[in-house]
């Protein structure tokens, strides 16, 4: 069976083939297990565990291919989506991708603002949207707009404009070619996008379901606290969930738990409110899908601010209980198989500040681990990427 038969009856998703975006869309795929393999030269990857292949693409071409039904969904740019003018749903913005498109002009011009441009010469990759705002601005003179298909920084220094409009990441290339940002035209990310009459429906459903729980996990966490009846109301407000909070009954008839989502944005603050309302036995819980490292120390500093008002992680692996802790000393790098040799790693992990090393049982396939509690901050955590992992921090 050639590759064309094997794609007959699937669902299509293209995603860029390079580029900004390609890496970004490669690790939401895994991690919301849409598994495939990507032959050599070839730009179409048929799914193993979906009725769906994947089709890399230029991510100027992926709108256009959508809205004729050539593929039935596909992960692009908000301006892409913009500038072809063409019929799509937009199901989910991605929150990676982020750029606006700006307007430049050379900093030694000192144009300063869009009118100044009003009948001038345009550079851009984006005509559409650069005819279009240039349209509400022209009065006696029609702006010049030139379209190229890269590199277009370049033509304000070779003298064939008088400003660009382009995208800006980092502004980087902005300023090296030395051009400012005078006005920006639209903010863009990278976006879900689906044709409208797709016979695919419940699968695109399916799978923007799982990229709208990744997007969630990424966002939110989940924050656990025992709070008295009286003061329940209060503490609600606080932490009013993304629709309400659980709340369960402790043996202590006037003590409530709490279980709610917060976002990651909020965890310092909403942690200082709700002991300030006498909330106790402060939790919060970091569900990580791991691509494949997490650097212990990097994430303590850059999620707490107070460190010194937490306590230690406790990591639960879900799915997968193989994983691996490399050992960080100097001049020494050991590592450590849980399943393959758990008295090893019991002893060790016991001997370097570890609280506790619990939970290993012997299962079918050999070892399995449970969790573990650490003072430390000198691990790196590697696991497969399908696991999930359960960091909790226990605020004093």
């Amino acid at each position: 069976m050639d590759l064309v038969d094997g794609l007959e009856g699937r669902c299509m998703l293209a995603i860029p083939k390079k580029g900004r975006l390609y890496e970004r869309c490669m690790q939401l795929l895994k991690h919301i297990d849409i598994r495939f393999h990507r032959k050599e030269r070839l730009d179409i990857a048929v799914c193993t565990n979906f009725n769906m292949a994947i089709v890399f693409l230029p991510a100027a071409d992926i709108a256009l291919y959508t809205s004729e039904g050539r593929v039935d969904l596909g992960i692009t740019g908000e301006d892409i989506v913009a500038e072809s003018q063409v019929q799509l749903e937009t199901l989910l913005q991605l929150g990676f991708g982020h750029c606006k498109l700006c307007i430049q002009a050379p900093k030694r011009s000192n144009i300063k603002s869009a009118n100044e441009l009003a009948g001038k010469r345009i550079v851009t990759s984006f005509p559409n949207l650069t005819k279009k705002f240039f349209q509400e601005l022209d009065s006696t003179k029609e702006t010049t707009v030139r379209y190229v298909s890269g590199s277009v920084e370049v033509a304000c220094p070779l003298g064939v404009a008088d400003a660009v409009v382009d995208l800006v990441e980092s502004g980087a290339t902005m300023q090296a070619a030395g051009l400012e940002a005078v006005h920006t035209i639209m903010t863009t990310q990278a976006v879900l996008v689906a044709n409208p009459n797709s016979q695919h429906k419940a699968m695109i459903e399916k799978v923007k379901k799982r990229m709208v729980g990744v997007l969630i996990a990424e966002k939110y966490v989940m924050c656990e606290y025992n709070i008295m009846r009286k003061n329940l109301e209060e503490a609600c407000k606080i932490t009013p969930g993304m629709k309400s909070p659980t709340i369960s009954p402790l043996e202590d008839k006037e003590w409530l738990a709490v279980k709610v989502m917060i976002a990651k944005s909020d965890v310092n603050e909403t942690l200082d409110r709700l002991e300030e309302v006498g909330a106790i036995a402060i939790w919060i819980n970091y569900e990580v899908v791991v691509g494949s490292v997490i650097k212990i120390e990097n994430f303590y500093q850059n999620t707490f601010q107070k460190r010194d008002m937490y306590l230690p992680f406790i990591f639960q692996p879900r799915g997968s209980s193989k994983l691996s802790i490399l050992q960080l000393s100097v001049g020494l790098i050991s590592t450590i198989s849980m399943r393959r040799n758990p008295k090893v790693a019991s002893s060790i992990l016991a001997a370097d500040n570890f609280l506790s090393f619990s939970g290993m049982k012997k299962g079918g396939r050999g070892w399995d681990y449970g969790g573990f509690i650490f003072f430390t901050t000198k691990y790196i955590l590697v696991c497969p990427r399908t696991t999930r992992i359960t960091i909790k921090m226990y605020h004093k």
